[in-house]
């Protein structure tokens, strides 16, 4: 090959090189965020306030019976019941906590002063008076969230979160009220 072919084949391959397109964007990433992100309506913060403030007042209520109660009987039920509405308040704060919404951490104040009534009461008054709280139904609002039409306003998670509470509140009232028969 003369030197001229050898220069121009050069000098093209050069120019051939510095003419190439920059390759194209990288596809965008896919979102972190699952497409199934809990949208939460004011009723649902409502009902999980509720339960919020219901699991606080069981938490509250049944951690006294380890040092107020003489009985195992009511020491394990209480130790039960408080370690299920630890797990069922947790579940609410993680539904809650990913949108950066915080609850109400406290009870009512009916509920304040029933509290340290209990806490004053030892033995056997601390368990009677403990299966007599136990023994009473929910309240009224949440009850209200218990009715099928009132669950379908709900997102499916916190009508699950609402089922189990209701759920687990009946079985520890019944469980009350049986107890209270064998007084």
């Amino acid at each position: 090959m003369n030197s001229k072919k050898i220069t121009y084949s050069l000098a093209f391959a050069l120019l051939c090189g510095c003419s190439t397109l920059a390759p194209p964007p990288a596809p965008p990433l896919p979102s972190t965020t699952s497409a199934t992100a809990v949208k939460l309506t004011v009723t649902d913060l409502k009902a999980l306030d509720e339960a919020n403030q219901w699991c606080s007042w069981m938490i509250a209520l049944s951690g006294l019976a380890a040092n107020h109660s003489n009985q195992s009987v009511f020491q394990r039920y209480g130790a039960e019941i408080l370690s299920d509405y630890q797990k069922q308040q947790k579940a609410i704060s993680d539904i809650v906590s990913k949108k950066g919404i915080n609850l109400t951490s406290s009870y009512p104040v009916t509920y304040q002063k029933r509290l340290t009534l209990l806490k004053k009461r030892y033995g056997k008054s601390f368990d009677r008076y403990f299966e007599r709280e136990l023994a009473k139904s929910l309240p009224k609002t949440l009850n209200e969230f218990s009715k099928e039409n009132e669950q379908k306003k709900l997102g499916s998670d916190v009508a699950t979160i609402l089922k189990n509470l209701i759920k687990s509140a009946d079985i520890y009232r019944k469980q009350a009220q049986d107890l209270m028969k064998y007084e």
